[in-house]
Order: structure tokens, then C-alpha cells, then sequence
């Protein structure tokens, strides 16, 4: 049978995901260049931030009320201004997210972006940390790691030509980022630590239309 590796793999963030939202913003209007765009472009990624990523990120779960809102804001910022839309689930324990572009130059600079992402920098300027909150030596020697939070994603990419896209519905009308528990709903089943011993094979697209075909 498929492995839950690959499930998780393909998973998409799916309104029926959302059941333990926190929080949930939606933009109304893209904004930018790259807005009023037809878009052809589609990219499907996630990660989970745990050990099996090499990351220490206790700075991230001991603060997230401080920042999960940064990480958010980071998220509605950059989609924005590169015009993009769709759905991103972001934890304490990862990302998870489906976006459209213009094209799939829009999404390289998206990936751009987020591989120079350095959360420690966005903790020292935010007006909402203290010295309470997190200490300044305490972000100083975790800054590496949250510097990498978004470093060693695989990104998944596909795209259409001017003449399907003519004729395509958008893949998204909206952009919305929602703060949820887990980035794959298990409903508390299966905790992240986990996640690793429930590995199996990689599958090819051919291999795994047969694991499909025999299920």
C-alpha cells in the first residue's frame, strides 16, 4: 500500500483541515505588478520544523504566541506583494502550502525569499518582544537555525501555457494562512516526533499510479 510518507508528501491544505484553526486571515485583493496577472504557475511544498529537519527550534514552540503572528505577517507580506493566492497552514510544527503566480518566475523569488528568512532577525526588531519575552542572547545563539526555518524544502512546480491558461479557472480566487495545530490533520493521533518511523519507499509517478491501481 502507499506509504503515509507519500500521503504526506501530496497532502494539500484542504478546508476540511481547518476543523482546529486558531487563527484564520484572508486578503480580500491581491496587490502588486503581478495582480491583475492570469495565473500559470502553481507550486505545492511543506516542511516540519522538528529534529528530523537538524533544527533546533525550542526558541519557536517556547514563543510561538509571539511567533506564529510573525511567521503569519511574514506570509501575508510576501504573497502580497508578489500577487499570489491560495492556502498556507502554518505551526509551531511546520508549513504546509498550495500557491498559483503568474508564472513560475514569481514563484523562484517566492523561494527566494524563504530560503533568506531569518526569524531571530524578525524576533529582535518586533515591537512585541521584550527582554521578558525572549532574551537578546537567547535569540543570538539560535539565530543559525531560525536563519534555516525555511531552507531544504522540496518544491513541487507545474505550470500552464498562455493558450490553456486563456481558457483555465484560476486556481485560486483568494489567499488565506491559517495558524492550525498540525499542518497534515491526524487529529491528534500521531504526534510530529513520529512522523519518521511511519517512512517508507520513495515512489516514482509511475510506481505509484500502480500502488493506485492495485489498492
Amino acid at each position: 500500500s502507499v506509504s503515509r510518507t507519500a500521503l504526506l508528501t501530496s497532502a494539500m491544505p484542504m478546508p476540511s483541515e481547518l476543523e482546529d484553526v486558531c487563527l484564520t486571515w484572508e486578503e480580500g485583493k491581491d496587490v502588486g505588478e503581478h495582480a491583475n496577472r492570469p495565473h500559470r504557475a502553481v507550486t505545492l511544498f511543506y516542511k516540519y520544523f522538528g529534529k528530523e529537519s537538524g533544527l533546533d527550534v525550542s526558541l519557536l514552540h517556547e514563543h510561538k504566541d509571539v511567533c506564529m503572528p510573525l511567521l503569519k505577517s511574514h506570509q501575508h507580506d510576501l504573497c502580497t506583494r508578489l500577487g499570489m493566492r491560495g492556502r498556507i497552514l502554518l505551526a509551531p510544527e511546520g508549513i504546509n502550502g498550495t500557491l498559483s503566480a503568474a508564472d513560475k518566475d514569481v514563484i523562484k523569488t517566492y523561494i527566494e525569499a524563504m530560503e533568506k528568512f531569518d526569524l531571530s532577525k524578525e524576533l529582535e526588531s518586533s515591537s512585541h518582544v521584550t527582554l521578558e519575552d525572549v532574551g537578546k542572547g537567547v535569540i543570538k545563539n539560535r539565530n543559525e537555525d531560525m536563519r534555516m526555518l525555511f531552507s531544504g524544502i522540496d518544491w513541487k512546480m507545474s505550470d500552464v501555457d498562455g493558450h490553456t491558461a486563456s481558457f483555465s479557472r484560476e486556481p485560486f480566487p483568494d489567499l488565506k494562512i491559517s495558524t492550525v495545530r498540525e499542518i497534515v490533520s491526524t487529529g491528534g493521533a500521531i504526534d510530529v516526533s513520529e512522523i519518521p518511523h511511519f517512512g517508507g519507499k520513495h515512489l516514482s509517478p509511475k510506481e505509484f499510479h500502480e500502488e493506485l491501481k492495485r489498492g
